[in-house]
């Protein structure tokens, strides 16, 4: 897990948005490198994620769509995180993971983040 850039840019704000803030704040970052030969040359991009609730609990992966972020489930997440383990992240250039220039996207690749995420990151 690395820094939270997230949460240093909201606080370097002198009014920043409260609901950004707590979302930031919330969440945590990961290394994770695209699977994509075509990213080869890519350095490890941070990917913001956030967990709440008990792991031991049943769990719920918010995955956002394009082009949005976890954040449209910041209503969702503390309600459900009651009864449920619920998990959300960024995808590379969404919301507060890495925007690398250059970089290929691809669904295949999200993917692939959102499998090393379950198995390694959220367990």
């Amino acid at each position: 897990m690395t820094a939270n850039p997230a949460a240093a840019y909201y606080h370097d704000m002198a009014d920043p948005p409260p609901e950004a803030l707590d979302w930031a704040e919330q969440g945590f970052y990961f290394g994770w490198r695209s699977t994509l030969s075509d990213n080869a040359a890519q350095d490890v991009l941070n990917i913001f994620a956030l967990t709440a609730g008990s792991p031991a609990k049943p769990a719920i992966l918010f995955v956002h769509g394009f082009p949005t972020s976890s954040f449209d489930f910041r209503d969702l997440f503390q309600d459900l995180s009651r009864d449920f383990y619920v998990c959300a992240l960024d995808t590379p250039s969404h919301g507060f993971s890495d925007k690398p220039s250059g970089f290929r996207y691809s669904l295949m690749d999200d993917a692939a983040l959102i499998d090393y995420a379950v198995r390694d990151i959220f367990r």
